[in-house]
């Protein structure tokens, strides 16, 4: 039985730990409030969060459908939880398991019934929320993964389960035939039923069981382990598919409860911003190679989490435009507009909804940051060299149709050296199929870009209100030689 939320002909097996690029795009974009939300202090929603969010997926195909679940499990959150819960449990139970018991095979066949007893139990609740609620889903993920709970986990399976396992639990002792072989050795063990006493037959077993029954000394130590090898030749294939079962099964709900766990913690995640009030939306993804990116009131999650209130939207139509530039005055919210870009891409080639009014964008083979650092005493080299350093090993990942976002990249040196650095690093990049988003307060770089990308570019600059006071919006307009850093001053308290 396999799950197949996350994708329709595989299962998701996460990774032990997420790509450096993958953790890199969640400090810069500043994902980790986001990922606390998901998890809800849940270990696992966190892990499984981490896993998926930065990592997503390239086909458009793989998309739609993870979004057509994520829209069950918003219409249907109650049960997703229970399915969710019932997984956990399941998972917790296996993972507590005890150490093989002393007595041998006996011992760990009486462990194993009484584990898949408690799975019986667990599975029959599986297919009871199938069977009650096998009209609310629509995704092909869910009718999928319901009727295969309603179609295997039928009456006849567990009526075959329960009655194996009653058998084996109420057993003090088991039966076996076995034959001789070469030498008078014991061969073809095999458990048997244990023998029905009735009538006739009682009388005549104890007839036939005199004189064949006998007692061991129990200061006998070596005869008492013999007994027990020769009971676990006869338990070893019982042992080795009960543990089979429970495995298998184990593995079915540890499936489960990832699977599930992402699309709980999205949900947590959509709620809190309904409370908030900030909108959300399902995004368009656009088909075919060519660039595409449109929105309509997008906003930096991160910083909606951080200040529990909605924050100014933005807009924009890039379609075709391989490079987006944003300039304009300092504290405008360039960098606020990035990670709002940045975070809008993640999600929504996760599968997820995105944090604006409406979003439509083309997909890209990998999203990866290059954002500057703070100052760092414990680095042996410079700030430059750090950023370049960074930057060649960033290359080394890069294929066409990725997407860079810069962060006021190569500014740790004067403005003509640093303008001239990004500008051919930016142009390369372009030139071999690679998207780029760079914030940036050069104006040199900046105009470089301009004249030489033309229309394959977009610029974006932060928009003033008539007192110079930034409204952390931005239009469509060319880069001004200044970043208006004396208004700043004079409003933070100089001159």
């Amino acid at each position: 039985m396999n799950v197949h939320l996350m994708f329709r002909e595989r299962e998701f097996v996460p990774e032990r730990y997420p790509p450096v690029h993958a953790r890199t795009v969640v400090r810069d974009l500043e994902l980790r409030p986001v990922l606390e939300i998901m998890a809800n202090g849940d270990e696992n929603l966190y892990r499984v969060a981490e896993q998926v969010l930065p990592v997503g997926l390239e086909g458009v195909d793989e998309i739609r459908y993870r979004q057509r679940v994520l829209e069950d499990c918003v219409a249907n959150p109650d049960i997703v939880r229970e399915l969710y819960s019932v997984a956990m449990e399941a998972t917790s139970f296996w993972r507590g398991r005890t150490a093989p018991h002393s007595d041998g095979l006996a011992g760990t066949v009486r462990r194993s019934v009484e584990e898949l007893a408690v799975f019986s139990t667990l599975l029959k609740r599986l297919r009871t929320l199938a069977c009650e609620r096998k009209t609310v889903f629509v995704s092909e993920g869910f009718c999928e993964l319901f009727g295969m709970f309603r179609t295997l986990l039928d009456d006849e399976l567990f009526a075959a389960i329960d009655g194996h396992l009653r058998q084996l639990a109420r057993e003090n002792s088991f039966h076996f035939s076995v034959g001789l072989g070469p030498g008078n050795r014991g061969v073809d063990y095999a458990l048997q039923p244990p023998p029905r006493r009735s009538g006739w037959n009682v009388a005549l077993g104890r007839l036939a069981g005199r004189g064949l029954a006998f007692e061991l000394d129990p200061m006998n130590e070596r005869a008492r382990q013999e007994l027990i090898e020769l009971q676990d030749r006869g338990l070893a294939h019982v042992a080795r598919a009960l543990d089979g079962a429970g495995k298998t099964i184990a593995g079915l709900f540890r499936h489960l409860a990832t699977e599930t766990g992402f699309y709980l913690a999205c949900l947590n995640l959509h709620d809190r911003l309904l409370e908030i009030g900030a909108p959300i939306c399902w995004p368009d993804v656009a088909s075919g190679d060519g660039p595409m990116l449109t929105y309509r009131g997008l906003y930096d999650v991160s910083l909606v989490i951080r200040s529990q209130q909605r924050a100014i939207g933005n807009a924009a139509t890039a379609h075709g435009k391989t490079l987006v530039m944003i300039t304009g005055a300092n504290s405008g919210g360039k960098s606020t507009l990035l990670r709002a870009l940045g975070s809008a891409h993640v999600m929504m080639q996760s599968g997820m909804f995105v944090c604006a009014e409406s979003f439509r964008a083309s997909t890209v083979r990998g999203i990866f940051t290059h954002f500057i650092r703070e100052e760092d005493a414990t680095m042996t080299s410079g700030k430059l060299d750090e950023e370049l350093a960074r930057m060649s090993a960033l290359a080394e990942q890069l294929t066409p149709r990725c997407l860079v976002l810069f962060n006021e990249s190569f500014a740790a040196t004067n403005e003509a050296e640093g303008s001239e650095i990004a500008h051919e690093i930016v142009a390369a990049l372009l030139e071999n199929g690679v998207r780029v988003f760079f914030v940036t307060h050069q104006f040199v770089l900046a105009e470089l870009l301009q004249k030489e990308q033309g229309r394959s570019a977009l610029f974006l600059r932060a928009e003033r209100d008539a007192s110079g006071h930034p409204t952390f919006r931005f239009f469509e307009g060319e880069p001004l030689p200044t970043s208006f850093g004396t208004e700043v001053y004079r409003r933070l308290g100089g001159w």
